[in-house]
């Protein structure tokens, strides 16, 4: 299979995710943001979800706090 070949299946959806400002290097951020639910759903504070997050990730705590806004935004 070609790039073409999954561009062209994928045209549609990369065109709807483009508009709403999500980039094709987003999905790193999944695992990331499944685990921030996941620990606050246990009733870890915020700021030590996001601590770990940043550590366990070798990003900055600002960075875990816009990845997680990003993610929440609806469309």
């Amino acid at each position: 299979m070609e790039i073409a070949n999954l561009i062209q299946i994928s045209a549609e959806m990369m065109k709807l995710l483009s508009n709403y400002g999500v980039k094709m290097s987003d999905y790193r951020y999944v695992c990331l943001f499944n685990e921030y639910q996941e620990l606050l759903s246990k009733g870890y504070k915020v700021s030590y979800v996001v601590a770990l997050m940043a550590d366990k990730y070798h990003i900055s705590e600002a960075s875990v706090y816009r990845i997680v806004k990003k993610m929440k935004a609806k469309v």
